[in-house]
């Protein structure tokens, strides 16, 4: 569900990203107007797969600006699996990588965030590598603006045979009332499992 607060404003200087192919044009619609655009019923994600990559790719997703990242440590004792590569469950990683995006909201009053993650596990048993990194409204014209922007991981993680990771971000739409900006909230977790699948699990 869709959080959201429409409030006046009044402009004040302030650090946020806004999209260059819509900055400088006129809003002509209304609070309500732009509400229901941005409130628009958007398609609910569905299930997918990692597309395979390298070790060494994998360890270079994590060099992203924003990255997140975790490796797995085995015991004292026991051997490392991330130093082995492989396919199936020989003990070697198999790694994947996907972009998952999330849209909310119709023309010119859209909203999206992108994850981008990066995984390895030793196949169908458990994680060995995870990076993520989130990018708001990327490659999007849309007039609303987005800050505070994060991401974490839920639950799961490296040692386990699934990772939850969310990424969110406030966002500011302007409207024809100069002193009035429409605000929303979005978020959106991705679940990535030992065999290379990912699964949507909830959105706000």
């Amino acid at each position: 569900m869709t959080r959201i607060l429409i409030m006046a404003t009044v402009l004040v200087a302030s650090v946020v990203t806004v999209s260059t192919a819509t900055a400088g044009n006129t809003i002509t619609q209304t609070p309500a107007q732009v509400n229901a655009l941005a409130t628009a019923p958007d398609p609910t994600p569905k299930v997918s797969s990692g597309t395979p990559v390298s070790l060494e790719q994998a360890f270079a997703a994590s060099e992203q600006p924003g990255a997140q990242t975790e490796v797995y440590k085995a015991p004292k004792g026991m051997p490392q699996p991330m130093v082995v590569e492989g396919e199936g469950g020989g003990g070697g990683n198999s790694c994947w990588t996907r972009e998952q995006p999330k849209t909310w909201g119709w023309y010119p009053f859209q909203m999206n965030i992108h994850q981008h993650t990066t995984w390895c596990a030793v196949y169908g048993q458990y994680l060995t590598y995870r990076t993520t990194y989130s990018k708001v409204n990327e490659d999007l014209s849309t007039a609303c603006s987005w800050h505070n922007d994060d991401q974490w991981k839920v639950d799961g993680g490296v040692g386990n045979w699934w990772v939850n990771v969310k990424s969110d971000s406030y966002y500011d739409c302007p409207t024809s009332i100069p002193w009035w900006t429409n605000h929303y909230y979005h978020s959106i977790t991705w679940e990535y499992t030992a065999s290379g699948n990912i699964y949507y699990n909830g959105e706000d």
